[in-house]
């Protein structure tokens, strides 16, 4: 099929047929139109020359105006600037008129603002003198002011796809190559803030204005006078003259059920200040906003499964330790879970507004968490795709401009990677997410299943304009060359969670295999260059009966929550991601020991319950392993966030033990700046050995270090308060010495436990004798005292 025909002859003038303008005289000089501004045919209103100054009444408010512009100008404006702004002023007058939203008046051209000044063409040139002229039009080609003209909004909004808005109005754009026509539509006036518009309501008759066709098959229009929050749509003509109407692909909200699209300007957002952490403090909580909230939650008080009652939980997350929210797809899909996605910049409208949205955000920036969005880029959705055939065509069920050439992913029909248009929209949704929402990062979903061109052209966008945000890829197979070749900032360890079930009945005797859960592989050169969620994503976590194969939450996959080993290797396998390299992350539900499998049904969706009932002990209602659950969850994160080396240090494993399944390593990180530097041992039993007071087990630590004055326990995943035992561990002990090469200890089975080490002098050496003849007095002395 071919990609771009040739243009369609140009449209007749006219945007509205039944009325017909008179033309210009012949002698007058033909119009130059500007880029993305439609000059010609605007209803009932023929361009003349201006008349005379002095025959025109001075307006009292253009007066006041002119001598607020004349004030700024000459306060803070330097003079090339000023002369710029004059110079462009002039440009946009000779270049004619452009359409207007409210017929039978004439608003004046607008003038293109430079820096931060938005000043009407008249104005402007009231001010210029015959002197400054020449000058402010010699300094008008410079590359400084064609530099500064090119960064304002208004020039990137006249570039850019969609629905843009300007200091005058919207600029549209959309890509319909195979179009005959295309007519802007808009429907009804200005939205009333206080009385939102009724959407079950029938849609008043649209106002129509037919664009403009460019030579890259690009149709575009700016309208004054139309703005932020009014609705639209675009009418596709095919040649014959069929005609229909489609969505616009780059809308940032469309009603789910129809072609209405609203126009958002990002710009009224009102961002709070956030600092992002480095990327190796990241600990991500997996959710999906439709099924986090409602079940079993009578309290909530507004609509479950949207935006707004997602804010109204996340202290639940940040009470844990949370640092950043990985949300499944929010963009609008099809289907249950958000991997179908129908549009690509637009939010999915059951779940709530831009606006609803935006107000998440913040309030995840003010408890310090991070929000991460999952963009399925690979394929369309396979039901209620608004991007198939989308000009009207599409031969041999191709799928049209967006698809052809491309075939079946297996979830749907795959994007047309080899166009630059598709790619231009997929790698869009840097600028919409990371920029416009203020999002930190953005997950790739299936990047195995897009070419490698178009995974390299997100990353890279994200990368230049973007180098403090975070870009994740999901691929199949997993490796580091999919940060050293892709440009992701990390992957995601799609074996880890299989490796972790292969050994939770009984430690297989795969020492590598559990070593690599604990350590990076081979090629990976930072700690925040993976993703590991060893209890499963939503993935696993959502494999049910009748699925691909039946998973389910980790506690379900061994026995149910009633049973003490699943809930323990929960706590080992969740101690060795906080404990390890790479960065960890949790599936909803995971902290509560939720039993089944999670699916967008009542009965499988996060449950409330288990936090809001009283917890008992020796009750099985769910909510002591809950609360249990959530508090090893807080502590591990705790410890992880709060030592460097665990999050930055170094690895070095100090002991191999493969008949019991015991791994110790040292975490070791230092700032040669500042001289910070901090030294934890990890020790890590995947299998079911145990050592006690009675009998400790011996880890083997290295050398004695100058200046260590001891080991203390600051985490045990089998502490009493988890759902272990009282004095499984080595907190009772206090500060334990180091013995030749040695640590000695207590281990609980299926555990982790962390040390670290503390700095000073060490203690000084005890005399055997010394100490005997100390033991031998006291004996004496309390014998004596019985006498």
């Amino acid at each position: 099929g071919r990609e771009t025909p040739p243009p369609p002859p140009p449209p007749p003038p006219g945007s509205e047929p039944a009325t017909v303008e008179p033309a210009p005289p012949a002698s007058a000089p033909a119009a130059s139109p500007q880029p993305g501004i439609a000059p010609e045919n605007v209803p009932k209103w023929t361009p003349t020359p201006p008349p005379q100054k002095e025959a025109v009444p001075e307006d009292p408010n253009a007066a006041i105006a002119r001598a607020k512009i004349e004030e700024k100008l000459n306060q803070d404006t330097s003079g090339g600037i000023r002369d710029s702004i004059l110079a462009q002023a002039r440009k946009t007058v000779s270049s004619g008129p452009v359409k207007i939203g409210e017929e039978g008046k004439a608003p004046p051209p607008p003038g293109p603002a430079i820096g931060k000044f938005e000043l009407s063409a008249d104005d402007l040139i009231a001010q210029a003198s015959a002197e400054e002229e020449a000058e402010a039009a010699a300094y008008a080609e410079t590359p400084e002011a064609q530099a500064a003209l090119a960064e304002h909004p208004d020039t990137i909004a006249r570039s850019r796809m969609g629905a843009n808005v300007t200091s005058i109005g919207t600029h549209f754009g959309v890509w319909a190559p195979h179009a005959e026509m295309m007519t802007l539509c808009i429907y009804g006036g200005k939205p009333d803030p206080l009385r939102p518009f009724d959407r079950d309501a029938p849609l008043p008759e649209p106002t129509r204005y037919e664009m403009n066709r460019g030579d890259d098959g690009c149709w575009r229009l700016e309208v004054q006078q139309v703005g932020h929050g009014w609705r639209y749509a675009f009418e596709v003509t095919m040649p014959g003259g069929h005609t229909f109407t489609r969505r616009d692909p780059w809308a940032r909200e469309a009603e789910f059920d129809t072609d209405v699209c609203y126009i958002w300007d990002p710009r009224k957002f009102n961002w709070l200040p956030f600092q992002r952490r480095p990327k190796e403090e990241l600990i991500i909580y997996q959710l999906h906003v439709g099924t986090f909230t409602g079940r079993n939650d009578p309290e909530l008080g507004t609509e479950p499964g949207t935006f707004v009652a997602l804010v109204r939980k996340l202290d639940h997350i940040a009470e844990m330790g949370f640092t950043a929210i990985q949300l499944l797809p929010v963009t609008e899909f099809g289907g249950a879970w958000g991997y179908n996605p129908r549009m690509m910049h637009n939010v999915h409208g059951p779940y709530g507004s831009p606006d609803d949205f935006a107000d998440f955000v913040n309030a995840a920036h003010k408890r310090g968490i991070a929000v991460f969005v999952d963009c399925a880029l690979h394929h369309g959705a396979a039901n209620g795709n608004s991007l198939w055939e989308y000009d009207g065509w599409g031969p041999d069920e191709n799928g049209g401009i967006y698809f052809e050439r491309s075939g079946d992913t297996g979830w749907g029909q795959g994007f047309a990677f080899w166009k630059q248009e598709v790619k231009d929209y997929l790698a869009g949704v840097v600028d919409t997410w990371l920029g416009e929402y203020n999002c930190d990062g953005i997950r790739i979903d299936s990047a195995h299943s897009m070419s490698p061109d178009m995974c390299k052209e997100v990353t890279r966008r994200a990368r230049e304009d973007y180098p403090d945000r975070f870009v994740v890829a999901e691929h199949n197979p997993e490796g580091a060359f999919v940060v050293h070749d892709l440009g992701a900032d990390s992957v995601w360890l799609l074996s880890g969670c299989d490796d972790a079930a292969a050994m939770t009945w009984q430690y297989n005797g795969n020492f590598d295999q559990l070593e690599y859960m604990v350590r990076l592989k081979g090629g990976y050169g930072g700690n925040a260059q993976c993703v590991k969620y060893l209890l499963g994503s939503h993935d696993q976590c959502g494999k049910r009966p009748g699925h691909s194969h039946d998973l389910g939450h980790w506690v379900g996959r061994f026995g149910g929550r009633m049973e003490w080993r699943a809930r323990a290797t929960a706590r080992l396998w969740w101690g060795v991601m906080c404990a390890g390299q790479g960065l960890p992350m949790m599936f909803m539900g995971t902290e509560t020991h939720q039993d089944g499998h999670w699916h967008v049904d009542e009965d499988a969706k996060f449950d409330w319950g288990l936090l809001n009932m009283i917890a008992e002990k020796g009750v099985d209602n769910g909510a002591l392993y809950a609360k249990q659950g959530m508090a090893h969850v807080k502590a591990a994160n705790e410890v992880r966030v709060k030592h460097k080396a665990l999050t930055m240090g170094d690895y070095k494993r100090t002991h191999r033990d493969d008949n019991n399944g015991i791994l110790a390593c040292e975490r070791y990180y230092q700032n040669d700046e500042t001289g910070e530097k901090e030294r934890l041992v990890v020790v890590v039993n995947a299998g079911d050995g145990q050592w006690d007071e009675q009998g400790m087990y011996g880890v083997a630590i290295g050398g004695q270090w100058e200046n260590c004055a001891g080991f203390e326990e600051v985490y045990n995943s089998q502490s009493a308060e988890f759902g272990g035992w009282e004095n499984s561990g080595n907190k009772q002990r206090g500060v334990i010495q180091q013995d030749n090469d040695q640590l000695m200890i207590c281990i609980p089975k299926l555990s982790v436990l962390i040390f670290k080490m503390l700095w000073g002098a060490p203690p000084a050496a005890v005399d055997p004798d010394v100490e005997h003849a100390k033991l031998a007095a006291a004996a004496a002395q309390s014998i004596s005292a019985l006498q």
